[in-house]
């Protein structure tokens, strides 16, 4: 079980042996605390400054203070202090909220001087923001450096240079946000990165990418307070809206809230302990402490059965309810909206409860959702077979992976029918057949009136001047007109004509269209 412990002022007064200046800890805004390896207490405030107390002097009252100067450019790099860590080497990393990372090297201490490394605009290989949050040392000796707003650096400390690890739109397998909280190495190396707003990042060592987890993958919170690792090595990831089990291997989630005993669902941010002797695990959150040892915390491993409990067609009720497994549904066209309402059936904790649906033949992956919108809903879904598939989990994040599926058969209108469209296909192909036939048919037709024409002509004598005078006088053209297209006179023209009439035993004009079109007539019949 979860235990919870409230916290308790540091009440302690402890006094300045330069100046004897006497001042109460639990009159400060403390934001970190951290014991170097030479036994010395090093403590941040939020505003005041660095403190450092003297091994075994808390009771004694020796101490030492650090604060920002302006005209010191040697003095701490700001006040407000975020994260503090010493390196192999003995230097402490001091991370301010304003003035990037202070250094204070074994040789100055006694001095007290520091070396800053702030962010240069001009200079890529600088640290990327000023604002630190946290500075942290794996196990190789490397310093991994979270920003607010720059995202995460490690230090290159033979280059002495920074690499940047920053978000972009365009980068699916980089950093999911540039406001790192938490940073945390895992047993088998493996580096963990926690962020104010996109959830948690496994990074990969060999290729620079990182791997995201948000709350559709089952994180309670994109904002991550808290990261440490169990003696199974799982991790245990305090949030914003609860507390998380994460286990690497499986990649599982299993979530923990208020109801399950913790001090609330909100922690704080880097507020977490494991000691190191038995593995019992600290997170601080607003209303204190949850403690507790990991292997102690039991799973909810019940399966939870998954039901539809209505399917609505156009906002009104369709069908049997609630609805079995492998249903089967047929909706017309006009039923343009659809919609199921789920629920898994384990009440430990449903507002935990999770579920995964999608309308295959439809939707490419799994639409994850919880216990808040358990509801599905489809509009304007093409005709066709579908299967809507919904899957559930427990509290703990035990899913029925088998779920429950129904068939749905949106019928077509029946322009969109096979037989509307084999209709279609043959009224075109046989007016396609029709439309040849006719064609070839005039094309006989002409051909064969043309060649009795033409027979006509020899047998009546016509000349090829005449021949080219009746087609004009088959378009009605007059006796100047016919004189300007074919370049003859008048009189040549009349002559002609009245050579044309008399060989083909027709008075006018009228009589010899007509004529004509009686030989195009009599072709007809024929065929």
């Amino acid at each position: 079980k979860f235990e919870l412990e409230k916290s308790k002022e540091l009440d302690r007064n402890i006094r300045n042996p330069k100046s004897q200046e006497s001042i109460k800890l639990s009159d400060y805004f403390i934001r970190v605390i951290y014991m170097d390896k030479l036994g010395f207490l090093w403590i941040g405030t939020g505003g005041e400054g660095l403190f450092q107390i003297t091994p075994g002097s808390l009771n004694k009252g020796n101490y030492t203070v650090y604060r920002r100067d302006p005209e010191n450019p040697q003095s701490i790099g700001g006040d407000s202090i975020y994260s503090i860590h010493e390196d192999p080497t003995g230097t402490i990393w001091i991370g301010t909220g304003a003035g990037g990372i202070s250094l204070l090297t074994p040789e100055n201490r006694e001095k007290g001087n520091f070396i800053h490394k702030r962010h240069n605009d001009n200079d890529p290989n600088s640290l990327s923001h000023n604002f630190v949050r946290i500075i942290y040392g794996d196990s190789r000796g490397t310093i991994w450096v979270g920003t607010y707003s720059g995202g995460l650096n490690r230090y290159d400390r033979k280059k002495n240079r920074f690499i940047r690890y920053t978000y972009s739109d365009s980068n699916p397998e980089g950093i999911s946000s540039n406001c790192v909280l938490v940073i945390l190495e895992g047993g088998d190396g493996v580096l963990w990165v926690g962020t104010c707003d996109a959830g948690l990042n496994k990074f990969d060592r060999k290729t620079e990418t990182f791997k995201r987890y948000v709350r559709e993958d089952g994180l309670p919170d994109n904002t991550i307070y808290g990261l440490l690792e169990d003696n199974q090595n799982n991790l245990w990831i305090s949030t914003k809206k609860g507390l998380a089990k994460f286990s690497p291997r499986t990649e599982a989630f299993v979530c923990f809230s208020e109801k399950d005993g913790i001090q609330d669902n909100e922690f704080n941010g880097l507020a977490c302990f494991k000691n190191p002797d038995n593995g019992q695990l600290y997170f601080g959150g607003i209303h204190g402490i949850t403690t507790f040892f990991p292997e102690n915390i039991k799973k909810n491993t019940y399966v939870p059965p998954v039901k539809i409990i209505s399917f609505d067609v156009l906002n009104k009720e369709f069908g049997r309810i609630p609805v079995e497994d492998n249903s089967e549904f047929k909706l017309s066209y006009r039923d343009y909206m659809f919609s199921f309402e789920f629920v898994a059936l384990d009440f430990t904790d449903p507002r935990k409860n999770m579920f995964s649906y999608r309308l295959e033949e439809f939707d490419r992956d799994w639409i994850y959702t919880d216990w808040s919108n358990r509801r599905a809903t489809f509009t304007n879904i093409p005709p066709g077979r579908y299967t809507f598939r919904v899957r559930g989990s427990n509290n703990h994040g035990v899913w029925n992976d088998q779920g429950i599926a129904v068939h749905i058969f949106i019928e077509p209108p029946f322009w969109q029918t096979w037989w509307f469209r084999i209709a279609v296909i043959l009224i075109f192909s046989f007016f396609i057949l029709a439309l040849h036939k006719k064609r070839m048919q005039n094309l006989r037709i002409r051909l064969k009136t043309e060649n009795e024409i033409s027979r006509i002509y020899a047998k009546s004598k016509i000349t090829s001047r005449e021949i080219e005078i009746i087609a004009l006088l088959q378009k009605r053209k007059n006796y100047r007109q016919i004189e300007d297209e074919l370049f003859i006179s008048y009189h040549t023209v009349k002559n002609h004509i009245h050579n044309i009439f008399k060989k083909l035993g027709v008075n006018n004009r009228a009589e010899l269209i007509y004529y004509l079109k009686s030989i195009e007539d009599e072709v007809k019949k024929e065929i």
